[in-house]
């Protein structure tokens, strides 16, 4: 299931320029090119369900200011980046078998288990993209109501496919050396997890449900106010509960110099104990690959921070 939690108006002006943006690609597609199919039926889900969300009677009662968000954001609503993104998080489940990005998933969900031992009822993950670590935390929790919260609905339409669906979902690999934007067909078939959501949020404007933990990884980075964002972090986590965030220094995290609140491993828990949390481990090192294509990837350096909410 897919939610929205942003207001009626930002509803209407999101669902305005996705639709068109969708429509567009839709046209903009090569009807010759092999996986047009492919593309043609994921925008086409993802309008459907913007119509669903439109007519859904249930609203997310929060308060909300409308901040508008920046390009950088906004790039990871289209769907060649959200394709990229989704064959990183899911291709250790596709008959490719990568694993490369397991360094990082594998790490949080131990963080998570070590620092929660299991108990926490409601987790949320800002910024969850096609959902991995949803998907990882549904079956490590099968007892709590995990929520995943993205700005892409793209992302969240092939994530709610793959984590709740019992189906399979396509996903396209990106090889520049293929003479392809996108090349290699792969499936993933959906786990059908009923205890996992998501909801379409601006994590700008919008606050973060309530939750006794919250995984956050490689999405502060996004916003810009890093300071701003983790405070909505801590007032998301209740008293007691644990936040397990992970980012990338060096890359994203203090790639805005003017802006840069986040820029080493200080700053991070200095960020956190002063938004109300108490430091329980922290550490960087673990590798994090960006891939274009089998023989290409470079390598950065994840940052690790756990805390307790007090």
């Amino acid at each position: 299931m897919i939610r929205s939690y942003l207001s009626d108006l930002e509803l209407e002006q999101y669902s305005t320029r996705q639709v068109s943006y969708l429509a567009n690609s839709i046209l903009e597609l090569d009807s010759s090119w092999k996986h047009y199919e492919v593309i043609k039926r994921w925008c086409n889900d993802a309008i459907q369900q913007i119509e669903q969300l439109k007519m859904c009677e249930e609203k997310i009662a929060f308060e909300r200011n409308s901040i508008p968000l920046e390009m950088k954001t906004e790039k990871y609503t289209h769907w060649v980046e959200t394709m990229r993104l989704a064959f990183f998080q899911y291709s250790r489940f596709t008959e490719k078998k990568y694993a490369r990005s397991e360094a990082l998933y594998s790490t949080l969900c131990s963080l998570a288990m070590t620092w929660d031992h299991g108990k926490a009822g409601d987790i949320v993950v800002p910024g969850c993209g096609p959902g991995r670590s949803v998907l990882d935390l549904a079956r490590l929790y099968p007892s709590a109501n995990v929520i995943g919260l993205d700005y892409s609905l793209l992302a969240l339409v092939l994530g709610n496919q793959i984590v709740c669906g019992d189906e399979k979902a396509y996903l396209l690999q990106r090889d520049i050396h293929s003479g392809e934007r996108i090349s290699g067909l792969y499936t993933v078939k959906g786990f059908g997890l009923g205890n996992a959501n998501f909801g379409i949020t601006n994590l700008i404007s919008c606050p973060i449900p309530a939750c006794d933990m919250m995984i956050c990884s490689n999405t502060v980075n996004l916003l810009p106010d890093h300071q701003n964002a983790v405070n909505k972090i801590a007032d998301a986590v209740r008293p007691g509960g644990i936040v397990v965030f992970a980012d990338l220094i060096g890359w994203r995290l203090d790639r805005q110099w003017k802006r840069r609140q986040l820029y080493d491993d200080a700053s991070i828990k200095n960020a956190f104990e002063e938004g109300g949390f108490t430091t329980l481990d922290m550490f960087s090192g673990v590798p994090y690959i960006e891939s274009e294509s089998d023989d290409q990837e470079t390598c950065y350096n994840e940052h690790f921070y756990v805390g307790r909410r007090r």
